[in-house]
């Protein structure tokens, strides 16, 4: 299977969740049940009953990762059961002000069979060529020592950057914005396969020159599937030919300057992301730039998440998003 990017709202959802039927679950446990979560199991950004080792964990963490943040997802996530306790072994790390957790950590059973618990560290940038590409561990690495544990995470936990992050919403925003041309197709399409006589390149015109010939057609059926198919083969090709200019905007909140926007221009999304992104630009350098971005964004960001709005753009998540220019 192919890496599992897991979005920093599904983890504080999640971890909102399990807070509250941990909460529901304490109100009707014994008080042996109490004493064993909280002598044998951690608190880790309020993620309760955390493996002690994976705190420790965490914690180190910490110390390397300025802002870095912990909390459980349901997707990937590992248990174990521990004296009736079900214990949380492995936690996404993420930072607050991005859209997608950059690592799994824990202290757990990463073996394809059963194996010991060992630290670990799951990144889409780790490539563990002991394993086959479409299993989890290929994206894994493991250590007996927490000191070798950190070392792997010091080096495969990288913050998404923005190329990554726009690519991963580019498929579904080029969608909407070719769905216009993929309904006009299917419009044409119909047309051509109502005629009875046989298609080549140059029907539109011969059809266009007789509607306007002032042709006296004796079947007016005739008449409008000529009209028909030169009104959709007409909007086919506007459709087709219609500019996909569009700019990827990820908006964050700077506590110094306010708002930062990075930005990517894609002069086709119909022919990928191939222009480096500009970090950073203040609210007056993007109006300077794009003087009709700002207003769409401030549109896009009233709709849901994944909304996409023919000649406005594509909402991604409350950060992120496709403005067509």
């Amino acid at each position: 299977m192919s890496y599992k990017h897991i979005q920093v709202k599904e983890v504080l959802n999640d971890t909102a969740d399990m807070l509250k039927r941990h909460e529901i679950a304490m109100e009707t446990s014994s008080e042996e049940q109490q004493r064993a979560i909280d002598t044998s199991t951690r608190t880790v950004d309020g993620v309760p009953r955390v493996d002690v080792k994976t705190a420790e964990f965490c914690e180190e963490l910490r110390k390397h990762f300025r802002g870095i943040k912990f909390g459980a997802a349901r997707r990937g996530n590992k248990y174990a059961w521990r004296n009736g306790i079900q214990v949380v072994q492995t936690l996404w790390a993420y930072f607050p002000e991005d859209d997608y957790a950059v690592a799994q950590v824990g202290f757990a059973d990463y073996s394809v069979g059963a194996g010991d618990d060992k630290y670990g560290v799951y990144s889409r940038t780790i490539k563990n060529n002991k394993y086959n590409s479409g299993r989890d561990q290929y994206h894994m690495s493991t250590a007996e020592t927490l000191a070798r544990a950190v070392k792997i995470a010091k080096q495969h936990i990288r913050r998404y950057t923005p190329n990554e992050v726009a690519d991963m919403s580019l498929s579904d925003f080029r969608y909407g914005v070719t769905s216009g041309a993929s309904a006009a197709n299917s419009a044409y399409y119909d047309a051509r396969r109502n005629l009875s006589s046989d298609i080549n390149a140059d029907l539109a015109d011969e059809f266009r020159r007789i509607l306007s010939s002032g042709y006296e057609f004796k079947y007016m059926g005739a008449k409008r599937q000529f009209e028909e198919y030169v009104t959709t083969h007409d909007a086919y090709m506007a459709a087709k030919a219609k500019p996909a200019a569009a700019v990827w905007v990820y908006v964050s909140t700077d506590a110094v300057s306010g708002q930062r926007f990075d930005v990517i221009e894609v002069p086709d999304v119909r022919t990928g992301i191939n222009l480096p992104p500009a970090f950073g630009m203040t609210y007056d350098e993007l109006c300077a730039k794009y003087p009709n971005v700002p207003g769409k964004v401030a549109s896009l960001s009233m709709l849901e998440d994944n909304v996409f709005v023919e000649d406005l753009g594509r909402k991604v998540t409350e950060r992120n998003f496709w403005v067509l220019l």
